[in-house]
């Protein structure tokens, strides 16, 4: 809950809502104070130009990631005796400026870190006002800035916040930061192996399974009580993307988790929801009969995982399981993305699709995995970047077939109105994201085992939270 403290200030349950008359009542407020969670910098450049800028930007946000994260506050000046906001100092808001930052933190951090910048504009649609940078707290610090002034000098340095200061980190503190980085990423580790066992014990699924695992790489925190069972059960009513309504009706708890699936005995659904963030949701897979065109005497059909059920399930999942963490939980940051299939150890099967469908690589397997790091804040959403991480962990799936990734299709459909901004073949319709299922919106697809092209335009169902305010 790294950016907690200014969302509260402000009254809102994501920074992407706050509006310019929200941050102007931080001005003069003892409680907005700058701390180790919030930086300000005031306008209408916060930081210089050329490559002295570069690396102070570089050193504000790393500062951030190597703490415990927060929020640099672009456009407000401070009080330097008080360090408490005073007036706004608006900053441009293009996307020219949102790429330069970015560039920044791509060419002077050692690792790179991940931040999402948020526009508030003074005006509806304009291009001044204040740039939130939400920089969550890494789960591989520390990180150095390249270079004391520009690249070419070669330095390190390791950035920290100490109160409302920022400092280097002497050797001693970079070797424990290190060595607790190392410390939580096998702890993450040993969760991400514990939550895919439990799916697996899940005998009476049968085979062959997909499971969909995903592990905030910083947990977070909710209680599993009777208030989150019951706002649990109601939201497990669904509908979700593929699969309509009452998708998992019985639900129930587990060992700090709620569980849900389709059938108490005998189903194709199970979900474990933990109460760190963690989730998991394995389903039993229908497989494609199909001729393999790897073997050329081959006259009957093989059965084959099918790679547009395989890509159609993983975004739904990882959606889902992203909702979770970041609306139940309060997780933020990056997160392992985690997809397996398996089936019974003496079987294995190779992968199939196309638009005549045929088996796609020449390899066959009883249990692979694929996975990919993504950022919460921006998968939860339900854009692009839900899209592009699921294809990152589908293409490490898909290399043990001999596929190099998952290739991407064109949707076409036409949008009604009253069903919400058109999604390139899906509709944003009370607040889930829906397949056109209307003639008028039935979507043609040209090519089968590819990812859907979802666009940016989708509004995310709520999850009942228990984390306030988020």
């Amino acid at each position: 809950m790294f950016d907690l403290r200014l969302r509260t200030l402000l009254g809102v349950h994501r920074l992407q809502d706050a509006t310019w008359e929200q941050l102007l009542s931080l001005k003069d407020n003892e409680n907005a104070a700058e701390g180790p969670d919030i930086d300000y910098k005031a306008g209408p450049v916060p930081y210089g130009r050329g490559t002295e800028g570069a690396g102070e930007f570089v050193k504000d946000v790393l500062a951030l990631a190597n703490t415990s994260g927060g929020v640099l506050v672009l456009g407000m000046a401070e009080d330097r005796t008080t360090s408490i906001p005073t007036v706004p100092v608006p900053v441009q808001l293009t996307d020219q400026a949102r790429k330069q930052y970015n560039e920044y933190l791509a060419q002077r951090a050692e690792p790179n870190v991940e931040c999402v910048i948020h526009f508030v504009p003074k005006e509806p649609g304009g291009t001044e006002g204040i740039m939130l940078v939400a920089v969550p707290p890494s789960a591989h610090a520390p990180h150095a800035v390249i270079g004391t002034r520009d690249l070419r000098d070669g330095t390190l340095r390791y950035p920290w916040r100490n109160d409302n200061q920022v400092a280097f980190m002497n050797p001693t503190r970079v070797k424990s930061t290190i060595m607790a980085s190392m410390t939580a990423t096998a702890a993450r580790q040993d969760v991400l192996r514990g939550a895919e066992h439990d799916i697996r014990n899940a005998a009476y699924l049968g085979y062959p399974i997909m499971s969909v695992t995903l592990i905030p790489d910083i947990p977070g925190s909710f209680s599993v009580n009777k208030a989150s069972l019951e706002d649990f059960a109601q939201e497990t009513k669904g509908p979700f993307i593929w699969n309509g309504a009452d998708l998992l009706p019985h639900t129930s708890v587990g060992p700090r988790r709620l569980t849900a699936s389709d059938a108490e005995m005998k189903g194709r659904h199970i979900v474990h929801l933990h109460s760190d963030g963690s989730g998991a949701w394995g389903s039993k897979v229908r497989l494609a009969h199909i001729l393999d065109r790897f073997d050329d005497e081959a006259t009957d059909s093989v059965p084959c995982w099918d790679s547009r059920r395989i890509a159609e399930a993983a975004l739904e999942k990882t959606w889902y399981l992203a909702r979770h963490a970041v609306d139940r939980a309060g997780a933020a940051g990056t997160a392992t993305l985690q997809i397996t299939l398996f089936c019974a150890p003496a079987e294995r099967m190779p992968l199939g699709g196309g638009s005549h469908p045929v088996t796609l690589g020449p390899h066959a397997h009883s249990d692979v995995t694929g996975s990919a790091s993504i950022l919460l804040d921006n998968v939860v959403e339900g854009g692009r970047d839900l899209v592009a991480g699921t294809a990152a962990a589908l293409a490490d799936l898909y290399q043990h077939f001999g596929l190099l990734k998952p290739r991407r299709s064109r949707w076409t459909a036409r949008s009604s109105p009253r069903s919400g901004p058109s999604t390139n073949g899906y509709t944003s319709k009370g607040g889930q994201l829906q397949r056109a299922s209307r003639p008028s919106d039935r979507v043609r697809r040209r090519s089968t085992p590819r990812l859907p092209n979802v666009s940016t335009g989708l509004v995310r169902p709520k999850i009942p939270s228990t984390v306030s305010p988020r």
